[in-house]
């Protein structure tokens, strides 16, 4: 059965919020950010009032604290998150976050209850030392910054969510190695987002990274919280939108362009991926760029 999922905001005028978000109803998105399972990412500069509280939410939440005051709440616990730390706020409970000061600057990251983040799978929540969040700041405001400004060319936002997901896994990882063996699996997909029509195979790729297939595939689900398979299929998604959203080309030549021989079955994978028909990407396109 599933858990009830319930949100309460108070937040005053004098709050300033930015934010980017992996679905196409946030404004800006930015479907990069569905690679690494992360939601919504953004920052706060609370003032006056501000509190936010959920109850079986389908993701983790993690705060960092810059300056400024406040704490989180774990049903009717509360507990101090001083400037200099993070707060990790495992998927499914009741709690949340509240000012107790005049003031609160946060950078934060709303992350999907998937394997990639499953060390954040916690029985409580948990406040702890951040490594250097000042570094996580300007990166965040600069990638919502860049989702704005790349609304049909999104792969111009990309440094900057690798620079954000770089400075994350810092700051969550246990493992000192995970970030390095996550790098290189990421750079090893990367062409896929350039060369989506090539006849990409897991053995082959298997083979480059110098692991057996089965090795390759259970790293790949550690790591990138994604099988092979799934990670080929969200590149050329992901670059199948670019194109459409960019004007570049029919549904049909967006297919081919993307590796894909009949456009019913193009069109079918794209839908069950973003929700919505690549036809629509082109009319609402169409739409906001009249000829």
């Amino acid at each position: 059965m599933t858990t009830p999922f319930h949100e309460y905001f108070e937040v005053s005028p004098t709050t300033v919020q930015q934010s980017v978000g992996a679905r196409v109803f946030y404004k800006p998105y930015l479907r990069a950010l569905n690679d690494y399972d992360v939601m919504l990412t953004g920052i706060t500069d609370a003032h006056d009032s501000f509190h936010v509280e959920r109850t079986g939410a389908p993701f983790h939440v993690v705060l960092f604290a810059l300056d400024g005051s406040g704490e989180i709440t774990d049903g009717e616990a509360h507990q101090p998150l001083p400037a200099g730390h993070v707060a990790i706020l495992p998927a499914g409970r009741r709690g949340g976050f509240q000012l107790t000061g005049s003031s609160w600057r946060l950078v934060w990251f709303l992350l999907n209850d998937s394997p990639r983040w499953s060390a954040l799978q916690i029985e409580a929540p948990q406040v702890r030392p951040a490594r250097s969040p000042a570094s996580l700041y300007p990166a965040v405001a600069t990638l919502c910054e860049e989702a704005w400004l790349s609304e049909f060319d999104q792969s111009l936002a990309t440094p900057a969510l690798t620079l954000v997901m770089q400075l994350l896994q810092r700051e969550l990882n246990t493992e000192p190695q995970t970030s390095d063996v996550a790098l290189r699996l990421q750079r090893l997909f990367g062409p896929v987002l350039l060369y989506p029509a090539r006849p990409w195979r897991v053995d082959a790729l298997a083979a480059e990274f110098g692991v057996s297939v089965a090795h390759f595939q259970r790293l790949c689900v550690r790591y990138l919280g994604a099988s092979p398979q799934q990670m080929l299929l969200s590149h050329r998604m992901n670059r199948a939108m670019e194109m459409l959203q960019a004007g570049m080309g029919s549904v049909g030549e967006v297919a081919t362009a993307t590796g894909y021989e009949e456009i019913a079955s193009f069109s079918r994978r794209f839908t069950q991926h973003f929700g919505m028909a690549p036809s629509i990407v082109l009319r609402r396109r169409g739409q906001l760029n009249p000829p």
